[in-house]
């Protein structure tokens, strides 16, 4: 892999995607699932499943586009994080599944 540093933190600094192909998927999980444990034999900590899941997604080239602002933490953190979009939303979002269970 012949990537920039920059490209690498954009692309490559991630954990496991929302959304993502399943043919993509299948070729990271493949790499996923044999660095795990490499990982955690050095680093073993919390995070190792998801820097694995970074290596793999880096060695399969399959690079990722992250949107910070689905991302729901804390609220005193930057506001490129959902808080807009809950603001917005007012005080009447606790509303009841509809008729098929699904909540809005």
């Amino acid at each position: 892999l012949n990537v920039t540093v920059r490209f690498g933190e954009d692309h490559y600094s991630i954990g496991p995607p929302y959304i993502v192909e399943k043919d993509d998927m299948v070729r990271i999980t493949n790499s996923w699932t044999k660095f795990v444990p490499i990982v955690y034999a050095k680093h073993p900590d919390l995070l190792s499943e998801m820097y694995a899941y970074s290596m793999a997604a880096a060695h399969e080239q399959i690079p990722h586009f992250t949107m910070c602002h689905y991302m729901i933490s804390n609220t005193h953190v930057d506001k490129e994080e959902g808080w807009p979009w809950i603001d917005s939303l007012g005080s009447d979002v606790c509303q009841p599944p509809d008729s098929n269970g699904i909540y809005y």
